[in-house]
């Protein structure tokens, strides 16, 4: 009977649980485009575990992502959030330097000043963002 009990309650709990899990999209990482596109509208609706999903794995991307998503949840307003979430995301032309580096710039509506280029690069088959070129000083 214990059983039963200890049961229903893991039960419910995984329930709970999984009822307060914000749902996260999945990016098409298949071209560069879409990498790019696919990271800015999760960043602008605050999906920062579907943009990491796609952040080049080294150190310096890292740290720079995480930078960014403290200062954003510690510093942009509700309003502004809110914003974004709603926002047009237009790239100006993009920057190909060779057939494995791509960079985007955004033109940010809501922006007060220009925002960071986006950098993709090509891993395999697979395009990813290096966050580490937008936090670069030598831009």
């Amino acid at each position: 009977m214990n059983y039963f009990k200890i049961s229903i309650a893991f039960t419910i709990l995984i329930n709970l649980i999984s009822c307060n899990t914000a749902p996260t999209t999945t990016i098409n990482t298949n071209t560069d485009l879409s990498t790019a596109l696919g990271f800015v509208k999760s960043m602008y609706e605050g999906d920062f575990t579907a943009a990491e999903s796609v952040t080049l794995q080294s150190n310096d991307s890292k740290a720079c992502f995480q930078k960014f998503v403290f200062s954003y949840k510690q510093l942009t307003s509700k309003a502004d959030k809110e914003n974004y979430k709603n926002a047009s995301i237009i790239f100006a032309p993009k920057e190909v330097v060779n057939d494995s580096f791509v960079i985007y710039r955004i033109n940010d509506p809501l922006h007060k000043s220009t925002p960071p280029p986006i950098a993709v690069v090509k891993k395999g088959a697979t395009w990813l963002v290096d966050y580490a070129y937008s936090c670069s000083g030598n831009l």
